[in-house]
């Protein structure tokens, strides 16, 4: 900021001589005035530097409408958006373990309604605390009020489990209620066992052998003393025992859902499952081999099941991994693709029109990653992520599908200049031609949002707006471009360490230009 220097100039005056106007008890003067300096008859007076009149820059982004929705709102289940093009943003929550739709028109106007499902339904029917708890994974809403949720009741004890997967007001598309196959690993209590047995033997033994050495020799007394029989007792004739049934023969494969989740495109008219099923196959010597396989369930369910993918896990796994967070999206050829994310690592296919794998599947490495988001850029589509590259550090990535349809070799590392920062969950929306992007600054799931202006290389083209402050941390967020040249954000916000997590939306008008 530039700087005007006055000239020192030497005023006459007295000890005695009354404080300048304005001069403040503690004898600093106002900014600007003229301080007095040195002793004696004369003063020499230093004015102080007059700062620049310079204004600030404009915000980036100004807030049209703030609006908190609800509070409790489920982490777990998070945001799971459709939209309709030049039509609603549609977006499935839960608030608690109910599920609920929030929808917004083109000028930014937002509607939250809960999702009622029937009476007798295993999702209007809740678990007992005293007996499990239930996980609402994800609820994926579509126009004309259907609505989807895919949920998981864990039962205490191990001894059941329910995976249920589909519409919101009907019986699901794909179910699993039993008990687990494997049980879970249970920590070793050998030394608390051993410890406990230590401390109860000593004083065990000193009380119980007095009584012990009394009591074997009054029952050998009364035994000595007690008449015997003078006659036998007839002995009954044994009745006829019923010969045990043999064991029934152990099945040769024995399958168990470990989680799923409803895919629709946003008009409902296509809907289909994901599921990782865990497959146990038993060998000559009376083993089992287990595999995790990805399953696809097309037409609501009701086609035929199709491997997608197998991961072989041995005869003893310990850990039982599932294909998480899937997603998909169909593309402008009718063909879909598909992304999930198994062991650190993002996997992606593309399927023809019938949900067949077409071509290979990619494995993305590099890092952890966050949940994987496809999103429409123009007439194009793109995947989008972020990594976990260093311990506290993510970076996000991108891929853009060619056409015809194929799956690039790498991600694509967006740089944003300062690698120091941590960046995350990303999202992209467009406003006419400019594109915005959104992601967490610091901690994935705890940072602040952040918005920002784009250009086609995916290089910065403008000044950040930050959407929250240092001291809330943002959980999950989604970005979409409105009507009247507006941006949409819609996030749950943790406030404090103790608050309960809010949804809230905010409508906000950016100019890049500003910057």
């Amino acid at each position: 900021m530039a700087l005007a220097m006055l000239a020192v100039v030497g005023l006459m005056g007295c000890p005695e001589d009354p404080p300048p106007p304005g001069a403040q008890p503690d004898g600093n003067a106002p900014r600007g005035a003229a301080v007095p300096t040195g002793s004696g008859s004369g003063t020499r007076v230093i004015a102080a530097p007059i700062e620049s009149a310079k204004p600030p820059p404009p915000p980036v982004c100004e807030v049209v409408e703030k609006k908190i929705w609800a509070k409790h709102v489920n982490s777990r289940t998070g945001i799971t958006a459709l939209s309709l093009p030049g039509s609603a943003v549609m977006l499935g929550v839960a608030v608690g373990v109910r599920p609920h739709q929030l929808t917004f028109d083109r000028n930014g106007s937002g509607r939250l309604r809960r999702l009622q499902a029937p009476k007798g339904s295993s999702l209007a029917t809740h678990i007992d605390r005293k007996d499990g708890v239930r996980h609402l994974q994800r609820v994926t809403v579509a126009a004309g009020g259907r609505a989807f949720a895919d949920y998981r009741d864990k039962y205490k004890g191990g001894l059941r489990r329910r995976i249920a997967c589909g519409p919101t007001d009907g019986e699901p598309y794909v179910v699993f209620d039993g008990k687990p196959l494997i049980a879970p690993k249970k920590k070793s209590r050998k030394k608390s066992r051993k410890k406990a047995k230590v401390a109860a033997t000593p004083s065990a033994k000193v009380a119980a052998t007095p009584s012990a050495k009394v009591a074997a020799k009054a029952v050998a007394k009364s035994s000595a003393a007690a008449p015997r029989p003078r006659f036998e007792i007839a002995k009954k004739p044994l009745t006829a025992v019923a010969k045990p049934r043999p064991p029934k023969p152990a099945a040769k494969i024995v399958r168990e859902m470990r989680d799923c989740r409803t895919i629709s495109d946003p008009l409902a008219k296509d809907r289909w499952s994901v599921a990782s099923e865990l497959v146990g196959e038993l060998q000559p010597d009376g083993a089992r081999q287990w595999k995790m396989d990805l399953v696809i369930k097309a037409d609501a369910g009701k086609g035929a099941k199709r491997v997608i993918h197998s991961v072989d896990m041995g005869a003893d796994p310990t850990r039982l991994f599932t294909f998480e967070a899937p997603v998909a999206t169909t593309l402008a050829d009718g063909s879909y693709v598909l992304a999930a994310r198994y062991r650190g690592r993002l996997l992606s296919w593309i399927l023809d029109a019938n949900k067949r794998p077409k071509g290979e599947m990619r494995a993305y490495g590099g890092g952890y990653p966050g949940l994987p988001r496809l999103l429409a850029d123009g007439g194009s589509s793109t995947l989008w992520t972020s990594q976990k590259a260093t311990p506290k550090r993510w970076q996000l990535g991108m891929l853009r599908l060619a056409s015809p349809p194929e799956l690039p070799r790498a991600l694509h590392v967006v740089d944003l200049g300062n690698k120091d920062v941590s960046r995350a969950e990303p999202t992209l929306a467009r406003v006419g031609s400019q594109r915005w992007l959104s992601y967490h600054e610091g901690p994935r799931r705890g940072g602040r949002l952040v918005v920002m202006p784009i250009d086609a290389k995916l290089d910065q083209a403008g000044r950040r707006h930050l959407v929250t402050s240092a001291d809330s941390a943002v959980y999950e967020s989604h970005m979409f471009g409105l009507d009247g040249g507006k941006l949409l954000v819609v996030y749950i916000l943790r406030p404090g360490p103790k608050a309960p997590a809010e949804l809230v939306s905010e409508v906000l008008r950016c100019d890049v230009k500003s910057g």
